[in-house]
């Protein structure tokens, strides 16, 4: 039985404003070991909260400040946060290009979507605003679009801005630009020349990317565009130091290890390296770690940092049947489309316990111990050697290093016994008709039948009525249940079919934490 026109989506990974990762990722490359408990976070360009809300609901002991030039974006997102009952975060109108504004210290400065849509004459101002409100050990977050990939969302834009009534509401413009894309894309779509083929991939990336990055990097012209050592040298004379790129270990933003060898042997490291890798990407996004200049550049962790986080791992076998026998390889893969293969029994099991246990983060020691005992009642005898261990974890940390392991000093909080109603984020979220934000700062998007199903999961919801309310959604036609390619009609096979599909995704959302305790469905804040 399925849903059309889909089922749940898995979600797509985007720790990208996740401060815990921030500072994991700038410690392990010689920057700041930042505090992540009870830490305090400051977002420039806080907009509506969407950034902001879903950080705060999922860190409680945190304290963060939200920062807009836009009154109104504050009052809702002030609104948001008294609806989902949140005390930790507070939002702010104050331009932050009029100096001299003073926000206090923060351990976590994020600047989203603000360097490339300030004017030239405003960046210091803002680049000094950030080095003073970072604390002594504290991090930056700073975007900004880049040279040569977002040199096309001008282009784009030339496309499909006359389509888009420039005084519509957000998602109205949203949907003339997807379609306006669409239409465009259909005419170039047999083309076999390679412009308009790369072209077709940037109108693409308008049909089908969220709304929010729809509305950030297409509606409206594009500002600034730069080359990452440009902005790097604007942060050094502001007394800041780059460490590092926010979305190092994604597995889109890898690039093949002969690539990289092959600008070595050309003589090129640092700074110019990275350029090179942002032009033969074509890449038009950069997300950068920065700290205080004077602080000290330390010796970078490595696979022993295991011991201390928290890990996870979609990756799940190709097969139904997974022997764990040695030198027997084994393939497994993720949503992505990314693969690895393995003949180590305990790598093999440890993904498999990994995947069973999915979302949820697991410390190394008792996924290797539950691993062994996996072995153990397949036959194998005695514990692995430590020599074994210590490579187990190199293979886990090259996981991590590209993308398909995830890694989190602090472990999300799961409720211990959901029950049918979403958590307040989720419910204002819902609302909103966008993607629900995990416990893992990952979106899940959702369509059919579950799209419509999270609207009904309010407060004091149970089985029995989102059932009610999913028959009538059915009888409408607003969701459409098939069996076997059939649409499904009959009262009588249409209230267990769909009383399974609630069960169903009721499961995968507590699964993802995005469901409230079944005796408390006001989040603690």
């Amino acid at each position: 039985m399925n849903a059309l026109p889909g089922a749940l989506a898995t979600p797509s990974a985007d720790l990208a404003l996740h401060p815990p990762s921030l500072a994991l990722a700038a410690y392990l490359h010689g920057g700041p070991r930042v505090g992540v408990v009870r830490s305090r976070v400051l977002l420039l360009g806080a907009g509506r909260g969407e950034d902001l809300l879903p950080l705060a609901f999922y860190d409680p002991e945190g304290s963060y400040l939200g920062v807009d030039d836009d009154a109104a974006n504050i009052e809702f997102a002030r609104g948001a946060a008294g609806e989902m009952g949140l005390s930790n975060v507070r939002f702010e109108a104050a331009d932050w290009s009029e100096p001299p504004l003073t926000l206090g210290q923060f351990d976590v400065v994020i600047a989203r979507g603000v360097l490339g849509r300030a004017a030239e004459s405003r960046r210091n101002e803002l680049l000094r605003l950030c080095r003073t409100s970072l604390a002594d050990e504290g991090i930056l977050y700073l975007d900004y679009p880049l040279i040569p990939g977002a040199a096309s969302l001008r282009l784009v834009w030339s496309l499909i801005g006359p389509l888009v009534d420039p005084a519509g509401p957000v998602q109205k413009r949203v949907a003339q630009a997807r379609a306006a894309a669409e239409a465009y894309r259909g005419m170039i779509a047999s083309s076999g020349h390679p412009y308009p083929q790369l072209l077709a991939m940037d109108l693409s990336r308008v049909v089908e990317s969220p709304d929010a990055v729809v509305w950030r990097d297409y509606i409206g012209a594009p500002g600034a565009v730069f080359l990452h050592r440009d902005v790097v040298r604007m942060a050094h004379e502001h007394g800041l130091r780059f460490v590092c790129d926010a979305a190092f270990n994604r597995a889109e933003g890898h690039v093949p290890a002969e690539i990289r060898e092959e600008l070595v042997g050309r003589g090129l490291s640092g700074l110019e390296m990275e350029q090179a890798l942002d032009i033969l990407r074509n890449r038009g996004h950069r997300g950068s770690v920065f700290c205080r200049a004077e602080v000290v550049e330390r010796e970078p962790p490595g696979p022993d940092l295991l011991d201390e986080l928290g890990m996870a791992c979609g990756l799940g076998p190709k097969g139904e049947a997974v022997r764990l026998d040695p030198g027997v390889e084994e393939v497994f893969e993720g949503a992505g489309g990314e693969r690895i293969a393995s003949a180590d029994p305990l790598l093999k099991a440890v993904l498999l316990e990994l995947r069973e246990g999915w979302p949820r983060p697991q410390r190394f020691g008792e996924v290797v111990s539950a691993a062994v005992m996996r072995l153990q009642r397949e036959g194998a005898e005695g514990e692995p050697s430590d020599e074994h261990v210590a490579g187990l974890a190199r293979d886990l940390w090259a996981l991590f290093t590209r993308g398909m392991l995830v890694l989190l000093p602090n472990a999300p909080r799961f409720a211990e016994n959901p029950g049918t109603a979403l958590h307040g984020l989720g419910r204002f979220e819902a609302r909103a008709g966008g993607g629900l934000t995990t416990p893992l700062h990952t979106t899940m998007t959702l369509s059919g039948f579950d799209a419509a199903l999270v609207r009904h999961m309010e407060p004091g919801a149970d089985e029995d009525g989102l059932v009610r309310a999913m028959l009538v959604h059915a009888a409408k036609g607003s969701v459409a249940i098939e069996v076997g390619g059939a649409r499904l009609t009959d009262p009588m096979l249409l209230e267990p079919m769909v009383r399974g599909l609630v069960r169903r995704s009721v499961a995968t959302f507590a699964r993802w934490g995005l469901i409230a305790e079944s005796d408390a469905v006001t989040p603690r804040a």
